[in-house]
């Protein structure tokens, strides 16, 4: 699953602050780190 796929979930189900959330914490880390953190918090 991609980012903007991730994103568009996010802001479909009414989430907007963990879409937000995403965003930061992909310009913040390492594109590897950013996926490894996410799939292992969000299954």
């Amino acid at each position: 699953m991609n980012l903007s796929n991730i994103l568009k979930t996010a802001i479909r189900s009414g989430n907007v602050m963990y879409a937000e959330r995403i965003m930061h914490d992909a310009k913040t880390m390492p594109a590897k780190q950013f996926i490894l953190l996410r799939t292992m918090s969000h299954p």
